[in-house]
């Protein structure tokens, strides 16, 4: 079963800096950056009757090159699962 940030989860996480343990699309592995948004998204989950918010974070990366094309910083969207498995806080 996928685990979510609550919203304070994913609220706490937002300015961490971070180090990618694993490769993604466009992002080498050990590649740094920062935890820039808690995105909520619009989820909902009910936890003993008693509905909460819950989300991803999202990490904005320090490329050395910015991709081809792309005018903005490169963003990637984590679930707790995912930043738990493949992301390190510096």
């Amino acid at each position: 079963m996928k685990r979510d940030f609550t919203q304070e989860e994913a609220e706490a996480k937002v300015g961490k800096k971070i180090r990618t343990l694993a490769a993604w699309a466009g992002v080498p592995r050990g590649t740094m950056g920062t935890v820039v948004k808690a995105d909520q998204m619009g989820r909902v989950k009910t936890l003993d009757k008693d509905p909460h918010k819950v989300g991803d974070v999202v990490i904005e990366w320090d490329l050395p090159v910015p991709p081809i094309h792309v005018n903005k910083p490169l963003q990637d969207w984590f679930t707790k699962d995912e930043y738990e498995t493949y992301i390190e806080e510096i």
